[in-house]
């Protein structure tokens, strides 16, 4: 950050290079992507569509690519999180989940314990952007994913909602690249969404226009039918745009790639 040559900022880039930290995040996504330190990729979607399932089936991909994840779970708890996790790592539906455990107690999910112990949730409610960077300095992970942008409390004065998601959105951009990782910011569409099956296009973004702005990468997702989520690549700063398939096993909150489509 700040002031440098240009020479200064070949170092960086040469730096970035040597550290490997192209974040890679699956689901047919790399064919169009990959996250680099101080990004920011902003997820949109209605609500019952599954944002926070999406995110899990990304935080499992990352932790299996060795990186460190931090997760700021402001709408779910720690323990809500964590059954989705043993639901996806598992492959078994939730009550299955709870019935083993107990049956079991810990040992039932030790290895998934095992496997992602490096895998760090933050709950706390209603944050600001500036205790976000607070605890990722205190944590330093490799990526962070926000779960969801309208649940950051405002720092200083409310001005209303498109004030707070404004200051919000560049407070984020900042810290971005103030800590050199990857943001992953999950958003609400605005109603303009529909009920969820409704193609989502880059100006739905609820409450300011500084989500498309400021994201390097804006994905917008919808229910095409009942086990089918489309996803569209609506901003890339380095690539093409496109569609993707994803098929969702609702009951053990999985998405698997399916296939791709013409923008």
């Amino acid at each position: 950050m700040g002031t440098k040559t240009i020479r200064g900022a070949l170092h960086n880039f040469r730096r970035q290079l040597e550290q490997g930290k192209k974040v890679r995040l699956g689901l047919g996504l790399d064919r169009f992507f990959t996250l680099q330190p101080g990004e920011i990729l902003v997820f949109m979607a209605r609500a019952g569509v599954g944002k926070t399932a999406w995110a899990v089936n990304i935080l499992q991909n990352l932790m299996e690519q060795g990186y460190r994840v931090m997760f700021f779970s402001l709408e779910m708890s720690d323990v809500q999180i964590l059954l989705r996790l043993a639901q996806l790592y598992y492959g078994r539906p939730k009550h299955i989940i709870e019935e083993g455990y107990k049956r079991e107690g810990d040992g039932y999910l030790e290895e998934m314990l095992s496997a992602y112990d490096d895998f760090i949730i933050e709950d706390t409610n209603a944050l600001t952007t500036g205790e976000v960077k607070w605890k990722t300095k205190m944590v330093a992970p490799d990526v962070i994913v926000i779960d969801y942008l309208q649940y950051l409390r405002a720092q200083g004065s409310e001005d209303g909602s498109y004030a707070k998601a404004t200051r919000n959105m560049l407070n984020l951009k900042a810290l971005a690249k103030d800590v050199e990782i990857p943001l992953i910011v999950l958003s609400q569409t605005s109603r303009a969404g529909g009920s969820g099956d409704t193609p989502i296009s880059m100006e739905m973004g609820r409450d300011t226009g500084a989500i498309e702005e400021t994201a390097d990468y804006l994905l917008g997702a919808w229910r095409k039918d009942d086990d089918t989520i489309q996803c569209r690549v609506l901003k890339n700063r380095h690539g093409r745009l496109g569609t993707v398939l994803w098929t969702f096993e609702a009951d053990v909150m999985r998405f698997i790639f399916k296939d791709e489509e013409g923008y």
